[in-house]
């Protein structure tokens, strides 16, 4: 069976091909709180970066909150994706659509081939 290209699609993929949306997605699904944007921005340095110890550094946590704000953010509100509350500087998600779906089973492959990388 094949699936029809929609713009709907064609948006959701393009909005799913950068690692950095990804992560926020997946960080927020299944919360039960929002979370702010310096913790989700400092996930996602450590994340980047794997870093063993010590965590990422200033300076990576704030590149990554600038193009979480100036890039990835905007375009995640605007597939209703994503709630950001700017007064509380904290973020939720937004509809759950089958993005959030599609998201669970891409990150569950890069996770098996990254540990079958380390092994």
């Amino acid at each position: 069976m094949a699936i029809a290209d929609t713009p709907k699609l064609t948006q959701l993929l393009v909005l799913l091909s950068h690692p950095r949306r990804r992560f926020v997605l997946y960080s927020l699904q299944g919360r039960e709180r929002r979370i702010g944007t310096d913790e989700l921005a400092r996930d996602i340095a450590t994340w980047e970066a794997d870093y063993p110890v010590g965590g990422p550094t200033e300076s990576a946590v704030d590149a990554v909150t600038a193009s979480l704000h100036h890039t990835h953010f905007p375009k995640l509100i605007e597939a209703d994706l994503l709630v950001y509350n700017v007064a509380r500087d904290h973020v939720e998600c937004g509809e759950r659509t089958v993005a959030t779906r599609l998201l669970d089973d891409e990150l569950r492959l890069e996770r098996r081939r990254a540990l079958s990388t380390e092994r």
